[in-house]
């Protein structure tokens, strides 16, 4: 059976080449029997906007990981007791010719299954994500650009159906940056709505979809005054364009429609029957 937990899930640091950090993380055995476990490290690369990722063959020559324990070593098997737990410490090494970028680690703790004692194998793995910014300089200023903002729908009714936003956020520097800011709907030049962007880390040079605190899904419902609307993010150090939508009157025009099409059938029936 599988059942492990680390924490922290994630570490994020921004350090000088020629140095080197720790971290602790505990590793809990929350099934009622033993397993034996060993650790490992592998870098990977983003893939999409989606916050997928690829696992890298080759190790990194600039980064070297190991375990400041003194019963264990980086890759040895180890036992862990039912219901109990066990701290690790993983120290990171970055050499001083280190390129002043992002390398981004996943630790793994992997469970082994020795119920095959020919040829014991993992039965699965649970990892903390480790993200290093390489640098000389530990305050970089942000840099982003907005890759895209959808609106749905783009006509919409004042009543029926919920209006929703779509946001892409670009990080145009070489290190992982939090976007702190706001999507702001404007109506006739005045802030109608403002939604708090959830702040996420992306990825050097990457884009990713930005969601909104405490509203994911960044969607408002009605009713809303019809007339022409305007959105655009608004971050700290950037503003973007501003894309435009309209809300129209379209339920109580198409009532009022069915109404009088109703009345004018009922008015010449009745002259008919006469």
């Amino acid at each position: 059976m599988f059942n492990l937990s680390i924490s922290p899930p994630q570490t994020e640091i921004a350090i000088k080449p020629g140095t080197s950090f720790t971290q602790a993380y505990q590793v809990k055995n929350l099934s009622n029997q033993a397993v034996y476990l060993n650790t490992s490290v592998l870098e990977w690369i983003p893939q999409d906007s989606l916050s997928s990722i690829q696992y890298l063959d080759q190790t990194n020559p600039h980064i070297s990981f190991s375990l400041l324990n003194s019963d264990l070593n980086l890759g040895q098997d180890f036992l862990l007791p039912p219901n109990s737990d066990r701290q690790i410490i993983l120290k990171a090494i970055i050499s001083k010719d280190a390129p002043q970028q992002d390398s981004y680690f996943t630790f793994f703790v992997n469970q082994i299954d020795q119920t095959s004692t020919d040829n014991p194998g993992a039965s699965g793995r649970i990892g903390a994500h480790v993200l290093i910014s390489a640098s000389t300089n530990l305050n970089q200023e942000p840099k982003f650009n907005l890759k895209s903002l959808l609106v749905t729908p783009k006509i919409k009714d004042i009543f029926f159906t919920n209006l929703s936003f779509r946001l892409e956020l670009e990080n145009q520097t070489n290190f992982f940056q939090k976007p702190v800011g706001k999507l702001i709907i404007n109506k006739s030049d005045q802030e109608f709505k403002t939604l708090e962007l959830d702040s996420q880390n992306i990825l050097a040079n990457h884009s990713r979809q930005i969601y909104c605190l405490d509203n994911p899904i960044c969607s408002l419902k009605g009713p809303f005054w019809p007339g022409p609307y305007t959105a655009q993010i608004k971050l700290d150090n950037y503003t973007s364009s501003s894309v435009n939508f309209i809300i129209l009157p379209l339920s109580p025009l198409i009532f009022l429609f069915i109404f009088f099409l109703v009345h004018f059938i009922v008015k010449k029936t009745h002259q008919t029957n006469k």
